[in-house]
């Protein structure tokens, strides 16, 4: 009985193959140069993996699934959302990379598998509960919750004048949207638009505090 490893291996050499527009005499020359075999199902399961290197290393990209795409872009958008938090002081894909590394091992998020991404995606939310105080619990559109938690941790540095979630929707209205709506409702843009608005602004007076912290210490040094 064929494995689903091998069912599935063979499958996407077949993609490979018409992908790559290779006909059935060049297909079988190419197996039998990197096999010694002139069918797939012939090859055992490390050499249809083997092979399939080899249709990679000559062309075929494969397309990432459906599933792994989502996984993907969680994983950028949480990242987004602890820079725009204040938490994450470097947003690059460099950056990113190295966080993915560390907690899954793989060298690139685009490699990481769908069954490893789960350590990395719970690493983040923990992280922006942890230093940021984001309340995932708080509302069913996770969007929501990063939102709030901003601007609580501006309420918390002092430099709103009302602290309240009245007043974020006042500041999304003249920021984000020009239409009267609550924070709940807000497109993907307008979000994104939000989120990165108050992300300019917590990180500035963020980074007014640290300065000030820093010529403290050194006055109390000297």
């Amino acid at each position: 009985m064929t494995s689903p490893l091998r069912k599935s291996l063979i499958q996407k050499i077949h993609v490979a193959k018409g992908v790559l527009g290779w006909d059935e005499a060049l297909y079988r020359a190419a197996l039998v140069t990197q096999t010694g075999k002139n069918s797939s199902t012939k090859l055992s399961d490390a050499e249809l993996q083997s092979f399939y290197g080899f249709m990679k290393k000559n062309g075929f990209k494969p397309k990432p699934s459906s599933k792994k795409r989502e996984v993907h872009a969680k994983i950028v958008a949480l990242w987004a959302a602890l820079y725009d938090l204040g938490v994450v002081r470097n947003p690059s894909d460099d950056a990113l990379n190295a966080f993915v590394k560390r907690l899954a091992g793989v060298e690139r998020l685009p490699w990481l598998t769908t069954d490893k991404a789960n350590p990395v995606i719970e690493a983040l939310k923990s992280m922006a509960e942890r230093e940021a105080a984001v309340a995932w619990g708080e509302h069913d559109n996770p969007r929501v919750c990063v939102l709030r938690a901003q601007w609580r941790r501006l309420g918390a540095l002092g430099v709103l004048r009302i602290n309240k979630l009245e007043a974020l929707d006042r500041f999304l209205m003249w920021k984000a949207t020009p239409c009267i709506k609550s924070h709940t409702q807000l497109t993907a843009e307008e979000f994104d638009t939000g989120q990165r608005r108050l992300g300019k602004w917590l990180r500035g007076e963020l980074k007014k505090r640290s300065k000030a912290s820093s010529a403290r210490a050194e006055r109390s040094a000297t």
